[in-house]
């Protein structure tokens, strides 16, 4: 099992969604990333930025480190 290092627990599961949210006019995708570990599940909200504009590809490259840490 890999380590979170924000707090050093076990990723014992995590849950990754792209979400739609209504913003006045505008609706915006977000990715919340929820992360069980062993003591307690954490969520994070992460939307794209100028440097990240493709909101798949932030949530992939998300997943994918996620499936790393949790594997060691």
């Amino acid at each position: 099992m890999g380590k979170l290092h924000l707090n050093s627990d076990c990723i014992q599961d995590y849950d990754i969604s792209l979400v739609s949210e209504q913003h006045e006019d505008i609706t915006v995708k977000v990715i919340v990333v929820e992360i069980q570990t062993d003591f307690k599940t954490i969520t994070y909200r992460i939307s794209n930025n100028d440097r990240n504009i493709d909101i798949n590809d932030i949530a992939e490259s998300i997943n994918a480190g996620l499936a790393s840490a949790k594997k060691q």
